[in-house]
């Protein structure tokens, strides 16, 4: 009797356990439900299935045909459901936590490569989407896009990638005489940042868009992927010698650089301006007037004039 009493007792136990897992089922299949309604429909096929065949479970082939059309199944590869599965399922919530942690490490480490600050929903929000959706680093960076956006609209102090790319097109643009607008620039720089384009290729886009109409007599090799800012360099040159002053006070949007960068020939074409041509420009400026080497041209001139009168 006694004995009977402990198998009786070992059953209890049992089914408490089994109806415990059952619950703990239960409410995880009910929580998996309610976040899809397309599950529902599918629970609708599955109970209609089962009506009709008096309680038989159907088969695996059965119940593939029975998920057909059915969007969730459509939606998600086998990885992915088993990541839904696991974000619901209480039994797999610790497992569940560590991996959202491991992908909120890197969305943040992405972040700071993008030079962007994420509140913690957004880290959450970003890494929960990457680990359900399994997301490329493509679909990563195309998440960051209005993040991004809307960061530099703000004008907040960008780091990371975005900050180099802002640099590097801002000193590119100022050093040849462009002056950009804050919109233009944030544009190129969210281009950058994400991927769509190379420095190289905004340099090429500048080149074609400002500084192929802005210097037409150089257009051939500006379009060779030439700078005006070199190809200006021995005007500057010959500038900062005659004009005697450091060639880093001289930038491409002087007046008299400008004339010699931009010549038009006497059918009204553009043309290169020949050196010594451009020389005779900068002897009219009236910051020569003021050199030492204006002085020893006039001194030489005046000798030769008093020379010729009999004066020395």
């Amino acid at each position: 009797m006694a004995e009977d009493t402990k198998k009786t007792g070992k059953g209890k136990k049992e089914r408490k356990v089994t109806a415990r897992q059952y619950l703990l089922e239960a409410g995880y299949a009910m929580e998996l439900l309610n976040s899809d309604p397309s599950l529902q429909e599918f629970v609708g096929r599955l109970k209609n299935y089962m009506e009709t065949n008096k309680g038989r479970t159907p088969t695996d082939r059965e119940l593939d045909e029975l998920k057909q059309g059915v969007d969730w199944f459509e939606r998600y590869n086998a990885d992915q459901e088993l990541a839904r599965r696991q974000q619901a399922d209480p039994r797999f919530r610790a497992d569940w936590e560590r991996s959202i942690e491991l992908a909120e490490q890197n969305v943040r480490a992405l972040a700071t490569n993008f030079g962007v600050e994420l509140t913690q929903d957004e880290i959450r929000t970003l890494a929960t989407d990457v680990r359900l959706n399994k997301l490329t680093d493509v679909e990563i960076r195309e998440r960051f896009s209005p993040i991004l956006e809307r960061a530099i609209a703000q004008g907040a102090d960008l780091g990371g990638r975005a900050a180099e790319a802002e640099r590097e097109i801002l000193q590119w643009s100022r050093r040849n005489g462009l002056q950009l607008t804050g919109q233009t620039v944030a544009r190129y720089v969210q281009a950058a940042t994400e991927g769509r384009s190379t420095i190289e290729d905004v340099k090429n886009d500048l080149r074609n868009t400002y500084l192929l109409g802005q210097y037409p007599g150089w257009s051939d090799r500006i379009a060779q992927g030439f700078d005006p800012a070199d190809i200006a360099q021995p005007y500057i040159e010959r500038m900062a010698a005659l004009l005697e002053i450091d060639e880093t006070e001289i930038n491409l949007n002087d007046n008299l650089l400008q004339r010699g960068m931009q010549g038009v020939g006497p059918d009204g074409k553009p043309r290169v301006v020949p050196l010594y041509e451009f020389e005779q420009e900068i002897r009219k400026d009236p910051r020569w007037e003021f050199t030492d080497n204006a002085y020893d041209v006039y001194s030489r001139v005046g000798e030769n004039l008093l020379r010729t009168f009999g004066f020395r």
